[in-house]
């Protein structure tokens, strides 16, 4: 079993317009920005807010669970740059709408048909600098509502 990392791996753009977030198409991804020589190491996450409903009743000791309603949750820290602030631009209008585009596993390349996708509609606030720190890069945080249900392992469409 291959044991892959996050570095090297992954590509992450913002994309405007897409219209099938399960198979968003090349052209689709090829016009949207890619940021993932902005993003740190530690600067992408996402992940799953469950809620659970109860259903246990009295004949039993055990308090069992069913899955209920989720949310998916995501914030993005971005490296600013001092020659073009790529990243930075991309985040400057609170409230924008777009898409966030993750291809895993595909660290280098065109973007193709048939590769992963994953998807999260969103809007953005506005990008926000990090407090100062010796001998680190200078970074902000980038607040992200996840605006619809997103697509996680979809396909790239031709």
């Amino acid at each position: 079993m291959a044991r892959l990392t996050f570095d090297g791996n992954w590509r992450v753009f913002v994309v405007d317009t897409v219209v099938d977030i399960a198979a968003p198409t090349v052209a689709e991804i090829d016009a949207g920005t890619e940021i993932t020589s902005f993003i740190p190491k530690n600067g992408l996450a996402v992940s799953n807010a469950p809620n659970m409903v109860d259903t246990g009743d009295l004949s039993t000791q055990y308090d069992s669970e069913v899955m209920g309603t989720y949310k998916v949750n995501a914030s993005l820290t971005i490296l600013l740059d001092d020659t073009t602030d790529t990243a930075s631009d991309e985040f400057q209008t609170h409230g924008s709408a777009s898409h966030l585009v993750i291809l895993p596993y595909k660290g280098t390349g065109d973007v193709a048909a048939a590769d992963v996708v994953h998807v999260l509609p969103m809007e953005t606030g506005k990008a926000v600098p990090n407090g100062t720190a010796a001998n680190e890069r200078q970074t902000a945080d980038v607040p992200i509502a996840v605006t619809d249900e997103p697509s996680f392992n979809g396909s790239v469409a031709a």
